[in-house]
């Protein structure tokens, strides 16, 4: 997993420990399944204005281990919901990538 360092300033946010630890096996469960092992795994911590943002992308494997229904990215989008946050994903050139909007 790559990391890249943090570019904004620290803030106070409040969270749903359940909703995070659900969305995190959800998001870990798509990488066993859909990643490939061969590419790294980017991780990017943002602010942007009223925001804190994280990042996760990933190359596409060419065979991912069974079909996607998009039932994990319907429940990360209810439970950042459940948080007043959002996500957002995106899908392009063989790379996924999602991004957690968390308010501040």
């Amino acid at each position: 997993m790559q990391y890249l360092a943090p570019s904004c300033t620290p803030c106070l946010l409040w969270l749903d420990i359940d909703a995070l630890c659900r969305i995190a096996d959800n998001l870990i469960s798509n990488l066993q399944k859909y990643a490939d092992p061969a590419q790294p795994v980017c991780f990017e911590v943002t602010a942007e204005d009223d925001r804190f943002c994280v990042c996760l992308s990933n190359a596409v494997c060419t065979t991912p281990q069974g079909d996607s229904h998009g039932v994990g990215l319907k429940n990360v989008a209810a439970l950042m919901e459940r948080m007043h946050g959002q996500s957002s994903y995106t899908i392009e050139s063989r790379t996924f990538c999602i991004t957690l909007h968390f308010s501040r």
